[in-house]
């Protein structure tokens, strides 16, 4: 692990920006716009608090009887500390009535003696820092050393503003082991490691910890550190909680609502992820200060489940903002249960391949942005395969050396990471027909129709032959026949042909309910129209049908089932090729066509069986129309009399659509009379289609 040395970069809050060669004005003034008096300053001021402190200074004790008005409300000392401020602006005050002299004596005096103890508190809570340093340094544990360090912005230059920095030196070797224990840096490998004491911070609960848990020779100079921090940041600690209380907290404070081990929660990709606090640290670089957190999440790329590291940032602010308003956040119990249920699902199908139901967008990623493709319907989700054809495709998981040991092995997600399961998984949308990534919260398992192969409008004997050659896997299931060479001839080709509208597709789909499988419905436009393109996505679309078990339908297939000339070589290469990839194939495939009579001798024998679909006659079109009716759920109507109507299959089920999209439109229930005013619109134009052109 690459750690930085602390001690080189003290952690503080925000560098200051430069300070000013002509002085700011800020104009104090009344509720009704009145000035009360004018305040300058030469540079930048954090809080109100601030801003307080100069007032008084140039002021006197007339800039401490002025009370801050924020939103038309008076605010207290306490609100101070937390309200920013920013030069260019005027200041809303409130001031003390001057004709009360006991009023305003009585504030003076107030003033005086709250200067007194503040002078009194801060001699005490130095006295405790140096005793506590002492204790430390006598016993031979650690050594404490405080210096002043000039100030720079982000450009490297100097703000003339100087800060004090504590640096604590480990001397003592039982102690040095602990905090390497306890921190994970590099540096504690060091002879007399020095670190920042503001760097120790975030390890405070830890070190505490230590004085009970670790080995006895370590606990005197553990809890001599404790002691120290306490001491030394008491102030800072007091002033932290303060702000947790109100539910805000300032950048410089991060370091107290994150200590390691601390369950957060954060966003990525518009979702939820959450983890437990590896490090944190502050980031100071040329255009940014940040808080990172390194945190592990489960990941997995199909093959295998890894923890991975990664690392999460807040942007610097100034001021104070709501805790809940932070892009990280420490987790509920309830967000925790949530991302637990997710875990669940993600453990299920983390390895292998999966025939899943999905609603929502798939989503994939590059380097400059993340694009959205709309993916509802039937996914197969699978990681393996994604890799395979996405080669260059950032999966989220390192493939350097040295990673192997976070990976989680056989023992799989045990019950209390699963929260800690990445947001996505990676497949394939059968409905965009593209390798995506696709949410967690989208999966669903798939509702079969178990009923469609029943309803199709084909003779019991062609059904029956269907369903045995399907059922039985083709010629190589169910029997002992093989072909002369392995590995060929061991599918099972179907050639559905006849007019449109006749449920050859239909079929497709009525068959991969009944198997259970994925359907992949191919169009001939997808696979190119050159030679190399065929084979290269026709060879991919089979070897992912076989991994996956799936159906493939190949729609329209006319142009590579054509006869092939002596004239036209590209096409009877792309034919040689068609043939030649589906010889091979060993799973279910439909060839659907309308132009049977120009087929290419050669595919004869390569076809398992062809089944021709005549055009419907007025018997199988109303047992459409009660087929598809009774879909829609919508009834009192007479399949018969409708079937009067030459309707195919395609055209019935889209004056049904169309039928319910008006009754929507109207605000009611699909009735008798929206159908009869789509079918009649359809007819019509079936019967203007069928006549002479005018």
């Amino acid at each position: 692990m690459e750690c930085t040395n602390p001690a080189r970069e003290p952690l503080s809050p925000l560098p200051k920006t430069q300070t000013r060669t002509t002085p700011a004005r800020v104009r104090l003034s009344r509720n009704d716009g009145s000035r009360v008096a004018n305040v300058y300053a030469t540079s930048p001021l954090a809080t109100l608090a601030d801003f307080r402190k100069l007032m008084v200074a140039q002021l006197g004790e007339h800039g401490e009887s002025l009370t801050f008005v924020v939103d038309g409300a008076p605010i207290t000392e306490a609100q101070e500390q937390f309200e920013p401020f920013e030069l260019g602006h005027d200041v809303t005050v409130l001031k003390a009535e001057t004709n009360d002299v006991g009023d305003t004596n009585h504030k003076t005096e107030k003033s005086k003696a709250e200067k007194s103890d503040k002078k009194q508190k801060e001699k005490s809570e130095k006295k405790a820092k140096e005793d506590a340093a002492s204790v430390g340094e006598q016993a031979g544990h650690f050594r404490v050393n405080r210096k002043q360090v000039k100030q720079v912005d982000c450009s490297g230059r100097p703000t003339g503003e100087t800060e004090e920095v504590v640096e604590v030196t480990i001397v003592g070797a039982a102690l040095k082991e602990a905090l390497r224990r306890i921190t994970q840096l590099s540096l504690f490998y060091e002879a007399e490691p020095t670190i920042t004491a503001v760097a120790l911070l975030p390890h405070i609960a830890t070190i505490k910890e230590g004085t009970s848990s670790l080995p006895p020779p370590t606990r005197p100079g553990l809890s001599a550190l404790a002691c120290f921090l306490d001491a030394e940041f008491a102030a800072t600690k007091a002033k932290v909680e303060a702000m947790l209380e109100k539910g805000v907290v300032s950048f410089d404070a991060l370091w107290f609502l994150f200590p390691k081990s601390t369950k957060f929660v954060a966003t990525v990709d518009e979702c939820m992820i959450g983890s437990i606090v590896d490090e944190a640290h502050y980031s100071r670089s040329f255009f940014s200060n940040d808080f990172v957190v390194s945190a592990q999440l489960v990941r997995t790329n199909g093959r295998s489940i890894t923890m991975v590291k990664r690392n999460f940032s807040i942007g610097s602010f100034r001021g104070t903002i709501p805790i809940s308003d932070l892009a990280l956040r420490p987790i509920t119990d309830a967000e925790q249960a949530k991302l637990t249920a997710r875990g669940r699902v993600f453990r299920e199908h983390a390895l292998g391949c999966h025939y899943l139901s999905y609603s929502g967008a798939g989503f994939r990623k590059s380097w400059f942005c993340t694009t959205r493709f709309k993916a509802d319907g039937r996914v197969v989700v699978d990681g393996a395969n994604f890799a395979r054809f996405n080669p260059n495709y950032d999966m989220g998981m390192s493939n350097r050396r040295g990673d192997e040991s976070s990976a989680l092995g056989d023992a799989g997600i045990e019950d209390a990471m699963l929260w800690r399961c990445w947001h996505s998984l990676h497949g394939f949308s059968l409905s965009a027909k593209k390798w995506l990534e696709l949410r967690v919260e989208g999966l669903n398992p798939v509702k079969f129709d178990d009923d469609a192969f029943g309803r199709l409008v084909l003779s019991e004997e062609r059904k029956g032959l269907v369903r045995a050659l399907v059922t039985q896997g083709g010629s190589s299931a169910g029997s002992n026949f093989n072909d002369i060479i392995s590995g060929k001839g061991g599918g099972c080709i179907f050639l559905l042909h006849g007019t449109p509208g006749t449920g050859k597709t239909l079929t497709a789909e009525a068959i991969a309910e009944l198997l259970h499988r994925p359907l992949y419905s191919v169009g001939v436009g997808e696979l190119g129209v050159s030679c190399s393109e065929l084979e290269e996505k026709l060879r991919e679309i089979l070897e992912v049908a076989s991994a996956w078990d799936a159906v493939v339908l190949i729609d329209e297939a006319d142009i590579f089932l054509e006869r092939r000339s002596e004239n036209d070589i590209h096409r009877n290469a792309m034919v040689g090729v068609f043939l030649r990839l589906l010889e091979y194939h060993q799973g279910v495939l439909f060839l659907t066509t309308n132009r049977v009579r120009s087929f290419d001798d050669a595919f004869h024998s390569r076809i398992s069986v062809a089944l021709r679909y005549e055009a419907l006659g007025k018997p199988a079109r109303a047992e459409v129309w009660a087929n598809l009716l009774g879909a829609a759920g919508i009834g009192e109507l007479d399949p018969s009399a409708l079937a009067d109507y030459e309707l195919n299959g395609r055209q019935i089920k889209n004056t049904i659509r169309l039928a319910q999209s008006l009754a929507a439109s109207e605000g009611v229930g699909v009735s008798a009379e929206h159908v009869a005013r789509t079918v009649g619109v359809t007819a019509q134009f079936q019967k203007e289609m069928q006549g002479p052109e005018c």
